[in-house]
């Protein structure tokens, strides 16, 4: 017997086939789509690790003549998350598969565009890495404006189409656990292929100071506004049921980042910030929200050819 819950059935109902006893010849198969609220524990989980991708501005955009090319290679951190906040699945009953990675790396290009406008193109190729397959694609339009001496302002949009793929729902390691209720509670039976995607738009305010006796050190800090349409896309099995659930979110957050960036030459640079975004999150038994930010340290190294 194979049963199907579409249309947007929630997901309450893999719990029920987890717990009820069904026959072996039994088969609950789920391919739903759910509009979650941007607070749930799957939310918070999504937008944690767009945020993580969000294209900063280290500095502000650059002033820049027509045809110039800077090309960067940027590394973040990507801080572990306790079996707390890895508590998301059925809005926040299961533990996921989420500390993957300890960094994530893009390579970004900038141009200079007519009208003193800057053009920024980054992107996380698709290597996998620990069972995790990323293909992002960010960029960012900027304008400095540098009202006095040594003082430069910046406004950028900026916006992003990427996914990553993974093991998060059923990872192997469960999988291998086979009938072991403590290290495979849900009974993963393969290796899931889940795969999240973090679209985002978003506009930054930026600002840096040159300090010429410091050799160009400058200081500089970021405000931004995000708007983030994420889905997360389930392909697990696990005890009787296929679960192909798509779980859909859209909301907006707010994030910043202090940095220094120091030019080692007058074509290499380099700079480092950290950055921090508040983000709120419900998690069960609790009613109300509470803030569970991302906080994390990024550089970059760029060389300008011309």
């Amino acid at each position: 017997m194979r049963k199907v819950l579409s249309s947007g059935m929630p997901r309450v109902w893999l719990l029920v086939a987890l717990i009820l006893p069904v026959s072996a010849a039994a088969q609950t198969v789920l391919d739903s789509v759910e509009r979650i609220d941007f607070n749930r524990p799957e939310s918070w989980a999504m937008k944690y690790f767009t945020s993580v991708s969000l294209l900063t501005t280290p500095g502000t955009p650059s002033p820049s003549h027509l045809g110039s090319l800077k090309v960067g290679l940027e590394a973040e951190w990507i801080p572990s998350l306790s079996a707390t906040q890895r508590t998301v699945g059925f809005d926040g009953v299961k533990t996921e598969d989420l500390n993957k990675l300890p960094l994530i790396g893009r390579v970004r290009a900038s141009t200079g565009l007519p009208l003193g406008l800057s053009l920024t193109l980054a992107y996380v190729p698709p290597i996998r890495i620990n069972g995790v397959q990323a293909n992002i694609f960010s960029a960012a339009l900027g304008y400095p404006y540098s009202p006095i001496d040594h003082l430069t302002l910046g406004l950028s949009a900026y916006g992003q189409l990427g996914s990553v793929k993974g093991d998060f729902v059923c990872p192997l390691s469960e999988v291998r656990a086979g009938n072991d209720p403590q290290r495979n509670p849900f009974n993963c039976l393969s290796k899931s292929h889940d795969k999240v995607r973090m679209n985002y738009l978003g506009m930054e305010l930026s600002g840096a100071y040159e300090i010429p006796e410091a050799r160009g050190l400058q200081p500089y800090a970021t405000l931004a506004f995000n708007y983030m349409n994420l889905e997360f896309h389930v392909d697990a099995r696990y005890g009787d049921v296929t679960d192909f659930t798509r779980l859909k979110t859209d909301g907006v957050t707010f994030s910043g980042t202090l940095g220094l960036l120091f030019p080692l030459t007058p074509r290499l640079e380099v700079s480092a910030e950290v950055f921090y975004s508040p983000l709120r999150v419900r998690r069960p038994p609790a009613t109300s929200t509470t803030n569970d930010g991302l906080f994390n340290v990024r550089a970059m190294v760029a060389y300008r050819f011309f």
